[in-house]
C-alpha cells in the first residue's frame, strides 16, 4: 500500500477488514510504501491512521494490532542528490519509536548531532533496520489478555459505538425522590436501546456485575415496563463502558506517523521514498483463554472468527458466525452472546 501526503484507504485491493466477522486473519508482517517530500530545511510526515493498520493486519480493533517490530527496509533520495541526507523516524502519534537502534548523523558544517532511526541517501540502505516495539505507557501496566479480549467484546457487540455514546441514555428517565436521584430503565431492549440501558440488559444474569443487584431477580420493578437503577451504579456503568470503548495499544489512537527530517548537506531535498515492513503477533485462542481449555476451533490459515474468539472466552453464540465474501459479495448478519458482561 502506497500512502502520500493525504492518505486514503486503497481502492485496488479491498481491505481486509472487508471481510466480516473475522477478528484476525493471521497476518503477522504488513509492507508499507511511503514517498515523502521534505521541505529544505524542514520535515515531511504522514500519518498511518489506526484504520489503516487495522486494515492491513486484518483486525477489527487497535488493541489486536500487537505489532512488536518496524523494519525499514529501504529509504532512498534521487540520484542527483549525492550530498544530501535526508533522516527517517517513525513515531506512534508524536511519540518517536523508543529504541536503542538509531544512527547519529554528525554534520561538520554546524556541528550538529541528530539521532533517528535511519539515514536516507541516494545510495540504498546496506541492511534492513529493525526497530523492536515495546509497550507504551498506557499499556504499560496492563494485562494483555484483559485487553485483548475487551477488543474481542467492542468486535463483538459495540462496534457501532463510540466512547462519546457511551452516556448518551435517551431512553432513561431521571428523577429524584427523597433527595436522591435515580433513573428509570426499559425492561426490554432493542437494537436502538442506548448503550447503557445494554450494557445491564447484556449483565441479567451476571452477579459480578454491580454485586448482583440488578440480576433478573432482584430488579425493582415499575410496573411491567421498567425497573429501578441507583445513580452511583448509572454512573459507575456509563463511566466503566466509555472507558472499555477505548482501546488503549500504542498505535490505535494516534496511528504510526513516518517523519523525514531534512539533515542539510545538498539544498533542496526529495523525495523521499521509505519501504518498511511491521511485524505483529496474530491472535490466537490461546491469547484468549490464558490457560483456559476451549473448544473453539481454529479455523484455515491461522484466521480467527468472531465466533470462535467468542467460545475461547467462555461465550456461547446463538449462531455462530461464517465468513463473508470480499468485495460486493452477500452478506451474512451474525448473531452474537454476551461478551465481557462487565466491559
Amino acid at each position: 500500500m502506497c500512502v502520500g501526503g493525504n492518505p486514503v484507504m486503497p481502492s485496488i485491493i479491498p481491505g481486509l477488514t472487508d471481510v466480516e466477522n473475522v477478528c484476525d486473519h493471521g497476518v503477522d508482517q504488513t509492507k508499507f510504501s511511503v514517498m515523502l517530500q521534505p521541505d529544505s530545511p524542514g520535515s515531511s510526515h504522514v500519518t498511518i491512521s489506526p484504520e489503516q493498520l487495522m486494515m492491513s493486519c486484518g483486525v477489527q480493533d487497535g488493541d489486536h494490532l500487537r505489532i512488536h517490530k518496524a523494519v525499514i527496509t529501504g529509504a532512498h533520495l534521487p540520484a542527483g542528490q549525492a550530498a544530501s541526507a535526508v533522516g527517517v523516524v517513525l513515531s506512534a502519534g508524536s511519540t518517536p519509536l523508543s529504541t536503542a537502534s538509531r544512527v547519529t548523523h554528525i554534520d561538520s558544517e554546524l556541528n550538529s548531532a541528530d539521532c533517528v532511526h535511519c539515514v536516507a541517501k541516494s545510495t540504498p540502505l546496506t541492511h534492513p533496520v529493525a526497530i523492536e516495539v515495546g509497550p507504551c505507557r498506557r499499556t504499560i501496566n496492563q494485562v494483555e489478555h484483559e485487553a485483548i479480549a475487551r477488543g474481542v467484546a467492542r468486535v463483538a457487540r459495540w462496534s457501532s459505538v463510540t466512547p462519546e455514546q457511551a452516556k448518551v441514555s435517551s431512553d432513561v428517565t431521571t428523577f429524584e425522590k427523597g433527595g436522591q436521584k435515580r433513573h428509570l430503565f426499559p425492561a426490554s431492549t432493542s437494537a436502538s436501546s442506548s448503550p447503557v440501558v445494554r450494557l445491564f440488559e447484556h449483565n441479567i444474569d451476571n452477579p459480578s456485575f454491580m454485586e448482583g443487584r440488578y440480576l433478573r431477580q432482584n430488579r425493582t420493578a415499575v410496573g411491567s415496563d421498567n425497573y429501578l437503577v441507583n445513580n452511583p451504579d448509572f454512573e459507575a456503568a456509563q463511566n466503566t463502558l466509555e472507558e472499555s470503548l477505548k482501546p488503549r495499544s500504542m498505535f490505535a489512537t494516534e496511528g504510526l506517523k513516518i517523519q523525514t527530517i531534512n539533515l542539510g548537506g545538498g539544498g533542496e531535498v526529495g523525495p523521499c521514498h521509505v519501504d518498511f515492513t511491521l511485524h505483529r503477533t496474530p491472535l490466537t485462542t490461546s491469547d484468549l483463554t490464558d490457560g483456559i481449555n476451549s473448544t473453539a476451533l481454529d479455523t484455515h490459515m491461522g484466521m480467527l472468527t468472531v465466533g470462535s474468539a467468542q467460545q475461547a472466552l467462555g461465550e456461547s453464540a446463538t449462531t455462530l458466525p461464517t465468513l463473508v465474501a470480499v468485495g460486493g459479495g452477500p452478506s451474512v448478519e451474525a448473531v452474537f452472546a454476551p461478551v465481557l458482561r462487565n466491559a
